[in-house]
Formats: C-alpha cells, structure tokens, sequence
C-alpha cells in the first residue's frame, strides 16, 4: 500500500496487532527506512504499535503508555530542532469495556500533555460511533473530554463500511488550530477497516498580523 500510494508517511499508528505478553511474536514487523515500536496487549486481540522513520528522533512516553484489560496505548515524543516537539499516540480500546475507565484515563494523559503545552495527534479504534453523536451518550461523554482540550476530530467519514451499515469508530484528533492539515480515509482494502491518515504543515510564513 505504502509504495502505491508513493508517499513518505513520517508516523504510522496500528491497532489490533494482536501482540500479547504472553506468547512470542510470530511475525515479521520490518518495513524499509521504518523502527517499530509495539505496546503489547494482556490478551489475544488488541495492541497497539508505531512504524516511525528512522530519520526522525523520539523517545517512548512509559508514564503516559499502558496496557490493562480495557485498552492499550502508546505515546511517544518526536524531537524536533526547528519546531516544537510533537507527542503521538495510537490506542485501541477493546468492544463493550469500561467507558468510565477510559474516559478517567485519557483525561489524566490529557491534562498532563496540556501541563506541558504539547502539540499531540491523538489516534486510534476507539469503538465509539462519531455518526452517533448527540443520540448516543457515551459518544457525547468522548467528543466532550476531547474537546475540553481543544482536540478536534479530523476523520468525519465512516472508517468500517460493510454491507448494511457503517460506522465511525477510528479517527484521528489533534489539538492545534496553527497548522494546515489535509486528512481523510484511503478507499483500500487493506482490513476490514478503511486506513485513515493527517499531513500536517505548520503555518511558518503567515505575516505576524495574519
């Protein structure tokens, strides 16, 4: 996919890699001019992982990342010289677990990374339905603790179309309004799931009174 689409994505986030603790792993992770890094899950589905480019510096965030029976995260930190530095994560939280857990969770990291005035792209499944918002209340309960802090949603078309429905369970948040962004879904199959993906560019030239 990535040599058809003939574009260098610089981070690219997964989910369900079905990694686990418990067993070892049986697949081959190598992509060219790509370091994987994984955040492995206590059970047999889930997990979540990064293929970074090597040309970039990070480090992984250990007091944001965790893996417990609801959910598993990853955050790392890419180091820049010319830009502020960028905090990424991509997490998957597991069918019919806890919300309350989830939602306590993701408000500690996020008040954390607003602490330290970060730029964060946030990914992930998270199996919350965006097309049912404001009929749903759980979805409602997720968009609010985003948008609490200036997260905004940048995925806006179903991710998972089968033939009689389709769903808005993937996506891509990111909490600045000082960068140019192009987003949406590549119609690939790929998974079941439709690939989504964020070109950022900061907004460098714009005169000061812009």
């Amino acid at each position: 996919m990535l040599s058809e689409l003939k574009h260098n994505f610089s981070i690219i986030g997964l989910t369900e890699t079905k990694f686990n603790t418990s067993k070892e792993q049986i697949c081959n992770t190598c992509i060219p001019v790509y370091v994987f890094v994984s955040q492995s899950s206590l059970s047999n589905a889930g997990g979540t992982g990064f293929f970074i480019s090597e040309k970039l510096s990070f480090n992984t965030r250990c007091d944001l990342s965790e893996a417990i029976a609801d959910f598993e995260s990853l955050w790392i930190k890419i180091h820049s010289n010319l830009q502020h530095n960028l905090v990424g994560v991509v997490i998957y939280r597991h069918p019919h677990s806890s919300l309350d857990s989830f939602l306590n969770y993701l408000t500690r990291c996020l008040e954390k990374i607003n602490r330290e005035n970060k730029y964060c792209v946030l990914k992930g499944d998270f199996n919350i339905n965006l097309l049912n918002v404001d009929s749903h209340l759980a979805t409602d309960e997720f968009l609010d603790t985003l948008t609490q802090y200036y997260y905004n949603s940048h995925i806006l078309q179903p991710t998972r179309i089968a033939h009689h429905s389709a769903t808005l369970i993937d996506n891509i948040f990111f909490n600045s309004t000082e960068h140019h962004t192009i987003s949406g879904n590549v119609i690939y199959e790929l998974t079941d799931y439709l690939p989504n993906f964020m070109i950022i560019n900061k907004f460098n030239y714009l005169p000061k009174n812009s």
